[in-house]
């Protein structure tokens, strides 16, 4: 590591010894965190359980954060540059990286302070752009179910040799609902899960990180080898994964997968034009869920805009379900191709509502 990282001066305020890193430092010494500015102030001082996000955007002379609060995006602080590039040193080495050969296009996630971090950054025309998720720890969630949802979700767990699909739009909290449930089980089933990156540190579950999607494919292959009951596959994005998963989950294991889409109908249809056989789909899946987060409304102003919730009017946000059974008729329906929007129009009326 750079020595140069800091210098005479905080050498001998923080009596740094000649065989300490600069890691070591971040984890023994807060006080040094303090003369960091913004890191200390989001990981140790703004603590703020309904911000989800924090978005840096690089621009000419300056760079602006904003955070994601309550599912809405807004302006917060502005920093000079100098203060952003060590606060994404700092952010880097936390994600156990290479500050020195490292070219900014960066997928990595941290613990610190009692919460879980994803970061993504990346290279922009003004510099790094960089949005962190903050992450709960998975035994702090609770997820609000129907209990006649979670029924369906572990009956079709129970039966094996199916898929349970999980949908819904970007940000809407599929992986953290399919990792949630799965922590339920995980005394019950073994488990492996395929992540990138690993969010929820889940004792009892093998959780499998990778660096990045095309390994998918070879790791749900060598994970069929280790005699598992459920895996989480994560997002169907391409045809061969489509048919890797179908394949697993007709071998006598429980796929939870994922995919990006506004409603079940939507997913039906991705799905379908995904498949060259649509049998695979009639074969795996018995039940679709389609997921939104919706807010609720700042307790301290009744929904106008305060201080407390920077004056949006949100106080946190909560999972919106649906779900629909793929019965028999709808199946047969699917096979004889149907189009989704008969589909849809046929079989609107059985869509479930599995929000509270």
């Amino acid at each position: 590591m750079k020595k140069n990282l800091w210098n005479k001066k905080k050498k001998e305020k923080y009596k740094i010894s000649e065989k300490e890193s600069f890691s070591d430092l971040f984890y023994r010494d807060k006080e040094y965190l303090q003369d960091e500015g913004i890191f200390f102030h989001i990981f140790f001082e703004n603590l703020d359980k309904r911000i989800s996000d924090f978005h840096f955007e690089s621009n000419d002379n300056n760079v602006k954060i904003k955070i994601r609060y309550s599912g809405k995006l807004i302006d917060y602080k502005t920093i000079k540059k100098a203060e952003y590039l060590r606060f994404i040193n700092i952010v880097l080495i936390h994600c156990k990286k290479d500050i020195i050969r490292n070219n900014y296009n960066v997928d990595g996630s941290f613990n610190l302070n009692g919460f879980n971090y994803r970061v993504s950054m990346m290279d922009s025309f003004f510099g790094v752009s960089t949005v962190i998720r903050r992450l709960r720890n998975i035994e702090d969630i609770n997820i609000e179910f129907n209990n006649n949802l979670l029924k369906k979700v572990f009956e079709n767990t129970q039966k094996k040799s199916k898929t349970i699909l999980f949908s819904g739009p970007t940000g809407s909290g599929k992986s953290t609902t399919m990792l949630y449930i799965v922590n339920k089980l995980k005394s019950e089933y073994k488990i492996h899960t395929i992540e990138n990156p690993i969010e929820y540190i889940i004792p009892e579950i093998v959780q499998i990180p990778i660096k990045t999607d095309d390994e998918s494919e070879m790791i749900l292959k060598y994970i069929l080898r280790q005699d598992p009951e459920i895996i989480v596959a994560g997002e169907i994005r391409d045809k061969n994964f489509a048919k890797l998963i179908f394949n697993a989950s007709t071998t006598g294991h429980t796929v939870y997968a994922s995919i990006h889409s506004d409603s079940v109908f939507s997913a039906l249809n991705r799905l379908i034009n995904l498949v060259e056989n649509k049998k695979n789909i009639v074969d795996s899946i018995d039940i679709i869920i389609n997921q939104k987060l919706k807010p609720k409304n700042c307790t301290n102003c009744q929904g106008t805009g305060c201080k407390k919730c920077y004056y949006t009017g949100r106080d946190g946000v909560e999972p919106n379900f649906e779900y629909m059974i793929l019965n028999k008729k709808i199946k047969e329906d699917i096979i004889n191709g149907i189009s989704i929007i008969e589909l849809e129009n046929k079989y609107k009326n059985i869509l479930v509502g599995g929000a509270l």
